[in-house]
């Protein structure tokens, strides 16, 4: 499981760096920035919530 999270975290993180490097669209750079900051932000949550859970 932690294999998969943390694929999703370096793909977040290459989203966020595609979106750095969009020239002009805005809408386009918004939805990398989000759908990158998402993949990045929810691996630590779905961790910090299952080792609240399991202790």
């Amino acid at each position: 499981m932690t294999d998969a999270l943390f694929y999703l975290f370096f793909i977040g993180i290459l989203l966020c760096l595609a979106g750095y490097f969009i020239p002009k669209s805005r809408v386009l750079k918004f939805i990398f920035y989000l759908a990158g900051s998402l993949l990045v932000v929810f691996p630590f949550a779905l961790l910090i919530y299952l080792t609240y859970i399991l202790l």
